[in-house]
């Protein structure tokens, strides 16, 4: 990444990323994705592009939505990984919410 903000917080995330399982890897390069979206659209990289500045948004929000459902999931069972019912959910959900990370 060019910009040190966004790269201090691609770093962070990998960081975190190898603490436990390969699930995190997963995980950690879809938070990459969904930073690098954030930081574009804070950068004024869709200005121009209100379609699909309003698709990012919608893509962060319903990813937010998945990640809620899993931790909730989680609570109800035992010795679940809470980042392997997220990546669960995600794949599941991925074409008919759109999803692109």
């Amino acid at each position: 990444a060019e910009d040190s903000a966004l790269r201090e917080t691609a770093f962070i995330i990998a960081m975190g990323a190898t603490i436990s399982c390969e699930d995190r890897v997963t995980l950690a390069y879809h938070q990459m994705q969904e930073a690098t979206l954030v930081h574009d659209a804070e950068r004024g990289a869709f200005d121009s592009h209100l379609a699909e500045l309003i698709m990012a948004g919608r893509e962060i929000f319903r990813l937010e939505q998945i990640e809620s459902l899993a931790r909730e999931k989680v609570k109800r069972l035992f010795f679940i990984d809470e980042v392997e019912v997220f990546l669960g959910f995600q794949n599941q959900l991925r074409e008919s919410l759109s999803l692109t990370t």
